[in-house]
C-alpha cells in the first residue's frame, strides 16, 4: 500500500504547540556556526547517539516491556535463532524511503527460513513432541562466561518462578513444565513433551525467548531476590553484542561493545541513548547533527526532515497496533456493548489522514495486517458509525450518557492529538471525555498494573504465527492489560497450540479471532508505520520484527 499525505478533511485539527528547544545557541534554527559545524564533523564514527523519549523501566524481559525496553533490550539480548534479513519487501513511502539508507534490511517473515544464532541447529521429532537445541560453542558474555546448557535451564527455571512474560511464552509454546527440559551435555538441551510443540524450535527467534548468563546473574542474587531481578533490570546478563556501562534514569543509558561477542566485535563500539522528552528537541538535535537517530517523531516532524541536509526521514511497515485499553473488569467497560460502541466511535480513516498524514493503516482486525500468513482477515463491523455507537450505548443502558477519563503519555504528541480529537467526537454520542496527561513511566506503571480503566497503549504480536498473535495481545501478562478473560476464547487458543500444519493453524485461529473481534476487549485505532529520523552517517540499518533496529549490523561514516 502506498500512503499519500492529505492536508484537508472534514474534521481537520490544527494544534498550536510551542516548544522550547534547550540546546546550545549554535544548534538552533536553520544554520550552525563554523565552530558548531566543526564539532559535529569531528564526531567519532564508532559512537552512535540516539535520542529517546524516556528511560525504560528496565530491560528484564521477564518483567517489563514497551518501546524503550525493546529498543535498548534489542542491543543487549541475543536470540537463539534469527530471521533472515532481506531487502525491503513493501512499496516505500516516497518522502520516507528506508531503502535510501545504504544497506537497509527487513526481517523475512517466513518462519521456515530462520537461521542460526546462539542455537547452531535444532532437531524436531517426526511427531513434534521432542525438540533438541544444539547450542553454539564458544559463545561468551561480556563477563567471559561461556553459554552452556546450564544457562538455558536456569533461564527457564527463573521464568517459571517469576511467572511473568517468559512463563507466558513458555506456556504458549507448550514447554512451561521444567521437567520437560534436560541437559543432554554441556551444549545440548532436549525438551520432551506429551503433546506436539510445533513452535518450540522457530520460536527461538523471539526477543523474549532469550538466554541469561546464569554464572554472572547468580552473583547478584540474595535471599530476598533469588532471581537477581533488581540487578538484571538495569544490567546485562546476556550473550549479546553490547554491555551496559551507565544507567542514569531520566538522563542517559550507555553501552559498549562486547569484545567477546560471537559474531565479532561490532563496528559501533559505543551507544548513547540520550533521554530527550520533547519530540521537538529531538528533532532539533537531529537536524543540527548532534545525534544520529531521533526516536518518537510525529508524522509532521518526520515530514519536516524532507530536504534537510545530512538527514533522512525513514519509515517501514511494522506490527504495532495503537489502541485504547478498556478495563473489562471495570464498569462501564465490563459491558461488551459499551466496548463495541467505543470501537464504532473511532474515525480511523480520518485519524490516519489528518493526524498521521498517511503514515498508518486504519486498524481493521484483531491482528496486524502485516501477518496475512498468521490469519489476518480484514473486518469492518466496527467502522466509524456514530448512529450505531449511540444505539449500542442505549442497549447497554447508557443512552443518557457517560463520563470517562482517558490517560495518555505526556511524551506522545500523536496520542495527545488523537485524544483531543476523540474528546470532540465522543460528545456526539453523549460521552463526556476528560483527558489525563501522564509522564511516560507513570502511564507505564498505570497500564502494567492492570488497574488502568481507559488509556492509550501500543502493542502487537511479535511473531508471524496465528496462534501466537491470537494469544499474545489478549491473554499474556505483557499484553492483557485490559483483563480480558472469555473462557471460550482461552479454551480455543490453548487447543490450537498443538496444531502442526500451518494452513490448519491459520484456519483454526481465524475462527478464534472472530470471538475476540466480537468481544472488543480493546478499542483498535491504527497500525502506524515505524518512523525514525536518521543521520546520513548511518549505514546498514537492519530492522527487527519488533519496532527496533540492530545496531550490531550498523556503521557510521562522515
Amino acid at each position: 500500500m502506498k500512503f499519500k499525505r492529505i492536508n484537508t478533511g472534514k474534521r481537520k485539527i490544527t494544534l498550536f504547540i510551542m516548544v522550547l528547544v534547550l540546546v546550545p545557541a549554535f544548534l538552533i534554527g536553520g544554520g550552525k556556526t563554523e565552530q558548531g559545524k566543526a564539532q559535529i564533523d569531528q564526531r567519532p564514527t564508532d559512537t552512535l547517539i540516539v535520542a529517546i523519549q524516556a528511560t525504560p523501566p528496565g530491560i528484564d524481559l521477564d518483567l517489563t516491556s514497551g518501546p524503550q525496553t525493546w529498543i535498548v533490550g534489542a542491543q543487549v539480548w541475543e536470540t537463539g535463532l534469527n530471521f533472515e534479513q532481506i531487502p525491503y519487501p513493501f512499496e516505500p513511502l516516497e518522502f520516507a524511503d528506508p531503502t535510501k539508507v545504504p544497506g537497509f534490511s527487513f526481517p523475512d517473515l517466513d518462519i521456515s527460513k530462520v537461521k542460526p544464532g546462539l542455537i547452531e541447529s535444532f532437531e524436531m521429532s517426526s511427531d513434534n513432541k521432542v525438540v533438541t537445541y544444539n547450542l553454539r560453542k564458544g559463545v561468551y558474555s561480556y563477563y567471559g562466561n561461556e553459554l552452556t546448557s546450564e544457562d538455558v535451564l536456569w533461564t527457564v527455571e527463573r521464568a517459571i518462578a517469576i511467572a511473568g512474560n517468559g512463563l507466558f511464552f513458555y506456556n504458549f509454546v507448550g514447554v512451561a513444565d521444567r521437567n520437560m527440559w534436560e541437559a543432554v551435555d554441556r551444549y545440548t538441551v532436549k525438551i520432551t513433551s506429551p503433546n506436539p510443540i510445533p513452535m518450540a524450535g522457530v520460536f527461538n527467534t523471539h526477543l523474549f525467548y532469550k538466554f541469561i548468563d546464569s554464572v554472572e546473574a547468580k552473583k547478584h542474587t540474595s535471599k530476598d531476590d533469588p532471581w537477581a531481578t533488581k540487578w538484571i533490570a538495569f544490567n546485562d546478563a546476556s550473550f549479546g553484542p553490547y554491555h551496559i556501562t551507565i544507567w542514569e534514569p531520566g538522563s542517559r543509558i550507555e553501552l559498549e561493545a562486547n569484545k567477546n561477542y560471537w559474531q565479532g566485535e561490532p563496528q559501533i563500539k559505543r551507544i548513547v541513548f540520550r533521554v530527550v522528552p520533547e519530540s521537538g528537541d529531538r528533532l532539533a538535535l537531529l537536524k543540527n547533527g548532534v545525534i544520529d537517530i531521533a526516536e518518537g517523531l510525529s508524522p509532521d516532524e518526520l515530514l519536516s526532515l524532507k530536504g534537510v541536509p545530512n538527514v533522512l526521514p525513514v519509515s517501514w511497515r511494522g506490527v504495532i497496533m495503537n489502541y485504547l485499553v478498556m478495563n473489562n473488569d471495570h464498569p462501564p467497560f465490563n459491558n461488551v456493548k459499551v466496548r463495541q460502541a467505543i470501537n464504532c466511535a473511532i474515525p480511523r480513516e480520518e485519524i490516519v489522514r489528518d493526524i498521521y498524514g498517511g503514515l498508518a493503516n486504519p486498524f481493521q482486525g484483531p491482528t496486524p495486517s502485516i501477518f496475512p500468513s498468521a490469519g489476518f482477515v480484514e473486518r469492518h463491523e466496527y467502522d466509524f458509525n456514530l448512529d450505531k455507537a449511540k444505539r449500542l450505548l442505549t442497549e447497554a443502558g447508557f443512552g443518557k450518557g457517560l463520563k470517562l477519563e482517558l490517560a495518555y503519555s505526556a511524551a506522545d504528541s500523536i496520542n495527545e492529538q488523537i485524544a483531543i480529537y476523540l474528546q470532540s467526537i465522543f460528545k456526539e454520542i453523549n460521552i463526556d471525555l476528560s483527558l489525563r496527561k501522564m509522564p511516560v513511566t507513570a502511564l507505564q506503571d498505570y497500564v502494567w498494573s492492570g488497574t488502568a480503566t481507559f488509556a492509550f497503549w501500543a502493542d502487537a504480536g511479535f511473531f508471524p504465527d496465528s496462534g501466537f498473535v491470537s494469544s499474545a495481545c489478549y491473554l499474556s501478562p505483557s499484553g492483557n492489560f485490559q483483563n480480558y478473560g472469555n473462557p471460550e476464547y482461552i479454551k480455543l487458543v490453548n487447543e490450537g497450540k498443538s496444531i502442526t500444519d500451518i494452513s490448519e493453524r491459520v484456519e483454526f485461529y481465524s475462527k478464534v479471532q472472530d470471538i475476540i473481534y466480537h468481544d472488543s476487549p480493546i478499542a483498535w485505532i491504527v497500525e502506524p508505520v515505524n518512523m525514525l529520523g536518521v543521520s546520513k552517517r548511518v549505514q546498514g540499518l537492519a530492522t527487527g520484527l519488533f519496532p527496533v533496529y540492530l545496531i550490531r549490523e550498523m556503521s557510521l561514516t562522515n
